[in-house]
């Protein structure tokens, strides 16, 4: 769990974080099997022909927003969030046990396999009832990420579901869940080691990063799948820490550098 936190002197400002690069593969694997890959289609089920039942369900006045978009995800907001600085109490199991009876109430819940990440903006401000010693919960977000054989497989255009929670219910939903299939691979003998992802990382890391900070010589080195432009790639991740922090995707058959 990653924790987000408020200081009195940060403005409260919305973030808008993209869960597709958010995290990587678990570290708990075997690693990618390089003869059988996930392949990525289209997000279902089809919610254009479901958008009207949709919007009835989940407007519930003039301060949501609601869009099937033209890929076929669907965004939602409601005007309640964590900017209203209302703290409340939830424990990982119940903002968990809450997304899941959420989308199974649309008939979203995904199946398939997934692990879920849970991520929770703090408010140290004492106005909000939070202290430095005890912060308080302002909003929780929880993500469903699809996986195969424990592995994560990510987008570049998006592949995966979060719902926000707030003290009044759902504040968020973006829902980009695809089709996949396991596609057999062409054999490859040697792809690249870790230790060769991270020497492309440094040779890069001038042209990727801005002159203010170094490179991590000790970094978090990770694999997921990958898929860029309909093809899907094995990856390593490269990053700073386990919160992926300056994360840079690179193809684990050619070295190019996918993402970062």
């Amino acid at each position: 769990m990653k924790d987000r936190k408020v200081f009195a002197a940060i403005p409260l400002v919305a973030l808008l974080c993209t869960i597709f690069f958010a995290a990587c593969a678990d570290s708990h694997n075997d690693g990618i099997d390089l003869n059988r890959m996930p392949v990525l289609g289209q997000i279902t089920p089809d919610l254009k022909s479901r958008a009207t039942e949709l919007r009835g369900r989940l407007v519930t006045d003039d301060s949501c927003y609601f869009a099937v978009n033209s890929d076929g995800s669907l965004s939602f907001h409601h005007g309640h969030s964590f900017v209203d600085g209302l703290a409340f109490e939830m424990t990982d199991a119940a903002a968990e046990a809450y997304a899941k009876d959420t989308l199974r109430e649309l008939d979203l819940l995904p199946g398939g396999d997934y692990r879920i990440v849970i991520d929770r903006m703090e408010s140290e401000i004492p106005a909000h009832g939070g202290s430095a010693e005890n912060p308080v919960t302002l909003e929780i977000s929880v993500t469903f990420i699809r996986t195969y054989k424990e592995i994560d497989v990510m987008c570049s255009d998006g592949n995966g579901i979060r719902l926000t929670i707030c003290k009044d219910g759902m504040s968020n939903l973006q829902y980009l869940w695809r089709d996949l299939e396991i596609q057999e691979a062409a054999s490859v003998k040697n792809p690249l080691s870790a230790e060769d992802a991270h020497r492309i990382y440094l040779d890069n890391w001038d042209t990727l990063h801005c002159d203010c900070c170094e490179p991590n010589m000790e970094p978090v080195i990770k694999q997921a799948y990958f898929q860029k432009a309909g093809i899907m790639h094995p990856a390593w991740v490269i990053s700073d820490n386990d919160e992926y922090l300056n994360a840079i995707y690179i193809d684990m058959l050619t070295g190019e550098i996918l993402y970062g």
